[in-house]
């Protein structure tokens, strides 16, 4: 989802055009049958944190622009 764009309150992904809810990860229009998984967030100094769920993440893929 990183190449992903928010549209009215729904993120869409950029190859199966499937729509999220951005506040609860919810589909909301297929191909997708499964909700995303929603972590907890804040700002810090400009930075975008966020709170993992112990997985770890691919290399590379721990900060994006």
């Amino acid at each position: 989802m990183s190449d992903g764009w928010v549209d009215r309150g729904r993120l869409v992904c950029p190859w199966h055009g499937s729509r999220f809810d951005v506040c609860s990860g919810a589909v909301l229009r297929d191909p997708s049958a499964a909700a995303l998984p929603r972590y907890q967030t804040r700002i810090n100094d400009g930075m975008i944190e966020l709170r993992g769920d112990g997985h770890s993440l691919a290399a590379g893929t721990g900060v994006g622009k």
